[in-house]
């Protein structure tokens, strides 16, 4: 069986941000240090106003530098998994489908409907495990997932109901649609997505997941 598997990035920090940020604080130590030399030799306020201007915008731009690194180095080093689906049926009847889910349930703890109306469960199949939602109308459920530093075991992000016989390419899963007025779905979870909306046909059907095009 094909796995998909997203993974966790290595802990990362690259040294730009923090390498201004050294260099502004050594200049703000240097102005500074000029400024009080200036003060003890002709006690005078005037002769150091300009030192002393120049270490505070220094430290100002120090304290941005400090906390824009840290901000990087926190988004470097968090891992993240989103998972989607949006549905938009031809008619405005109670319908059913079932999606794929991560191997991993816990990382779809967040989902949460942002729009439409909607409910959901996960139930077993013949394929696998899926997320059995019901809709009336066009509905959209989102959930997104993110961990600072993850360490340990890796979360498992290999979809359920994949089809087993699928051929190296393109990732070929299993959707359910009951329902006789059609309904057009998007569906896409840890970064892999179906290549553009689909129209789903009633009962069990194979379809593609792609990986996003490369920049």
């Amino acid at each position: 069986m094909e796995h998909l598997a997203v993974e966790m990035p290595a802990i990362a920090y690259y040294p730009p941000l923090p390498l201004y940020a050294g260099i502004s604080a050594i200049l703000c130590a240097g102005f500074l240090f000029l400024a009080f030399r200036k003060l003890r030799r002709d006690k005078k306020w005037g002769k150091a106003t300009l030192s002393i201007t120049l270490a505070a915008v220094f430290a100002v731009a120090t304290a941005g530098l400090v906390v824009g690194s840290y901000q990087q180095y926190v988004a470097m080093n968090t891992w993240r998994y989103d998972f989607r689906l949006e549905v938009q049926p031809n008619e405005t009847v109670r319908e059913s489908l079932i999606v794929p889910i991560p191997a991993d349930s816990s990382l779809l703890v967040a989902l949460h409907l942002v729009s439409g109306t909607a409910n959901w469960s996960f139930v077993e199949t013949i394929h696998g495990r899926g997320l059995y939602v019901q809709f009336t109308g066009s509905a959209g459920l989102d959930a997104f997932f993110s961990e600072f530093a993850p360490g340990g075991v890796l979360h498992n992000t290999t979809l359920t109901m994949m089809n087993s016989t699928a051929q190296p390419g393109p990732l070929t899963i299993w959707i359910f649609y009951s329902g006789g007025g059609g309904v057009t779905v998007h569906f896409a979870s840890g970064g892999m997505a179906m290549p553009q909306s689909e129209s789903i046909a009633p009962g069990w059907r194979t379809y593609q997941l792609l990986s996003p095009p490369v920049a």
